[in-house]
């Protein structure tokens, strides 16, 4: 599921220590980005030089800002989280931000390098801890036609028969909190195109407004196939490769919310939208 900031840092701070870097270090601020997540970090000069050049006789703490930025940008490379995700991020420098002196945050450490974590948010698994490197694990992955922006209240009044429109339409596949590709549907099975990370619009909510709980926003997934695959497997998945998935054989569809199940339905068309007939729901409040 989708977490914004406040949500994947309270998710986080469960398993990670606190801590704040040292007063004499010359800390940056970077931005780690891959298909499931964004993480702000603050990132001590030195050390991170250091695994980008190797060892080296600059000096890091009076080098101007636009020849330290410039030095990171020629020499970054791919970098390996293992403990959020075994998909690797791509660092960039915020640089507006890069003389700030954060107070103490989340802290882990990798490469050695020590990274304190600003911010966070993406696809996070709630239900699981962060993962470690054993690519034997075997993990759920789910086939997704598309999801919809509701409210609750809008939920508890369906019923069987009615009838709910696919509003987002797209293709893809998610595993855990830490995998997640695009998919296009070809002859020979289903073709993967990109690796991205679906942004949602933040909520606006009137100054004035009550506390209804029928008005709480929902997002509805359309869940069309599931099964289990080798984390390794999935890991080793490129852009151009194919999945074979299971016989499309009737358009039975489970609809989710926050990865739970609450109704089947049948896809079906009204003109040019694609939308689901309620067949059953299983749990409904009175």
């Amino acid at each position: 599921m989708y977490y914004n900031s406040s949500q994947a840092m309270e998710f986080l701070r469960k398993s990670l220590p606190e801590k704040q870097h040292k007063n004499n270090s010359r800390i940056i601020i970077c931005q780690l980005k891959n298909s499931q997540h964004i993480l702000t970090l603050a990132i001590e000069v030195e050390l991170l030089i250091k695994y980008l050049i190797g060892e080296n006789d600059i000096p890091w703490e009076v080098i101007p800002e636009g020849y330290l930025v410039s030095l990171i940008e020629k020499n970054n490379k791919p970098l390996s989280l293992p403990l959020f995700s075994f998909e690797e991020y791509q660092l960039s420098v915020c640089t507006e931000n890069s003389a700030g002196s954060p107070e103490a945050t989340l802290w882990f450490e990798e490469h050695g390098i020590d990274f304190y974590l600003i911010d966070a948010q993406g696809y996070f698994d709630i239900t699981s801890p962060l993962i470690t490197q054993n690519d034997k694990v075997s993990v759920i992955g789910g086939i997704y036609i598309g999801h919809t922006n509701t409210d609750l209240g809008m939920i508890h009044s369906l019923n069987e028969g009615d009838i709910l429109l696919i509003v987002h339409n797209h293709y893809i596949m998610r595993a855990g909190g830490y995998f997640q590709m695009t998919l296009e549907q070809r002859e020979d099975g289903a073709m993967i195109t990109e690796a991205g990370i679906v942004t949602e619009e933040p909520i606006v909510i009137p100054q004035q407004a009550v506390f209804d709980s029928n008005k709480l926003s929902v997002r509805v997934d359309f869940l069309r196939h599931r099964r289990v695959y080798p984390l390794g497997e999935l890991l080793a998945l490129r852009q151009g490769d194919r999945l074979i998935l299971p016989e499309a054989d009737t358009g039975s569809l489970i609809l989710e919310i926050d990865g739970q199940r609450f109704a089947q339905g049948e896809l079906v068309r009204i003109g040019e939208h694609f939308a689901v007939e309620i067949h059953h729901l299983f749990h409904k409040d009175a």
